[in-house]
């Protein structure tokens, strides 16, 4: 195991988002993976990252690649991450803050914007096995936008939970929305309300908002 090491509310957020799982993917009408089948991609003394591709309704695999590096994912910029050499990848949906608005909590001390570094050095640090899927589309982007599943291996903590529910979930990134409003990831809805009405992370800047507006 890497020696990363997990921060007790680190693994906070990682049991909720586990607890918090939904059964499916609506963006590709698939069922979460399990332990086993995340299990039984572990390869001994490497890690390793499956990538699955779909076509256009979500539905049929297209295409897969397994890649592995002795190395844990690392943090690129923004949403992105890179695994080993030859795979970057974007966590699909979700967006970071657009500010350098200094947060500060037990967490964190810096501009907002930096602040999804430290979410997604927690998680991708977490497990040696990810599973990402994709539409055909991304197959040949330098940058390709997924969403993740990786299998979370400490002591406290052990089960699969989505990238990017982790990262909504602590308030690390927003949901990305089109023209109408509406998420581009709707499955996500839900971790995302609930981060906002705790003022997790990048949210904490409204509830100081509504507080100053509630001084009389």
């Amino acid at each position: 195991m890497s020696n990363a090491r997990i921060r007790p509310y680190h693994a906070m957020f990682l049991a909720s988002a586990l607890i918090l799982t939904g059964l499916s993917s609506p963006s590709l009408a698939l069922s979460d993976p399990s332990n086993a089948e995340l299990e039984a991609l572990r390869q001994a003394n490497t890690n390793v990252l499956v990538l699955e591709y779909y076509d256009a309704g979500g539905k049929s695999l297209v295409a897969k690649q397994t890649f592995s590096s002795p190395e844990r994912p690392r943090f690129a910029s923004g949403t992105s991450y890179r695994f080993g050499q030859a795979l970057t990848l974007n966590a699909w949906g979700v967006s970071p803050c657009s500010h350098d608005r200094r947060l500060t909590d037990a967490k964190f001390d810096g501009p907002c914007r930096d602040f999804v570094r430290e979410g997604l050095n927690a998680i991708l640090r977490s497990g040696p096995v990810m599973l990402c899927r994709a539409f055909a589309d991304q197959q040949d982007k330098p940058v390709k936008n997924a969403s993740c599943f990786i299998l979370v291996n400490y002591p406290s903590v052990y089960g699969v939970t989505k990238v990017e529910e982790y990262l909504v979930s602590g308030g690390y990134v927003s949901l990305v929305r089109d023209a109408d409003g509406k998420p581009l990831r709707p499955d996500l809805a839900d971790d995302e309300r609930i981060a906002k009405g705790f003022g997790r992370g990048l949210w904490s800047f409204e509830h100081e908002r509504i507080r100053r507006d509630q001084k009389p």
